[in-house]
């Protein structure tokens, strides 16, 4: 556990997320285990660090973060529909659309494709299956 107790001497915290993540996992690196956190915590440069050492990452992601493409927020998804793309260094950014829009996923893991999968529930108004990205 680590307690936050402030920003340190007046100054902007730059990369505070990525850090708590870091000293948070520390010692259970390189075993491929997965984290998992909210928008808070989520950046790419987080994804992409944990990646190195052999530890995965899903998560929400905040439209505004740097460095997530312009044209995964700007895509409009309907319900049902998914929208993704995974850079080079193998960080997979998805959007989909459930009763509203979801912005941002975020995740390392092979298996988190863009796609739809059955969750195993049905809809109590239609009885149709109920999908969601597997990231979800």
């Amino acid at each position: 556990m680590v307690v936050y107790t402030g920003k340190e001497a007046n100054k902007r915290e730059q990369d505070h997320g990525l850090k708590t993540v870091m000293k948070l996992v520390a010692g259970l690196e390189d075993a491929g285990r997965t984290v998992v956190a909210d928008n808070f915590y989520s950046s790419i440069k987080l994804a992409e660090l944990l990646l190195t050492r052999k530890t995965f990452y899903c998560g929400t992601l905040r439209s505004n973060r740097k460095g997530v493409p312009k044209k995964i927020v700007c895509t409009k998804v309907r319900k049902g529909q998914v929208y993704g793309k995974m850079s080079e260094s193998g960080v997979r950014i998805i959007k989909w659309c459930d009763k509203r829009e979801v912005l941002i996923m975020l995740t390392t893991c092979k298996d988190h494709k863009a796609e739809l999968v059955n969750t195993g529930k049905q809809s109590r108004l239609t009885n149709e299956p109920i999908r969601k990205p597997k990231c979800v």
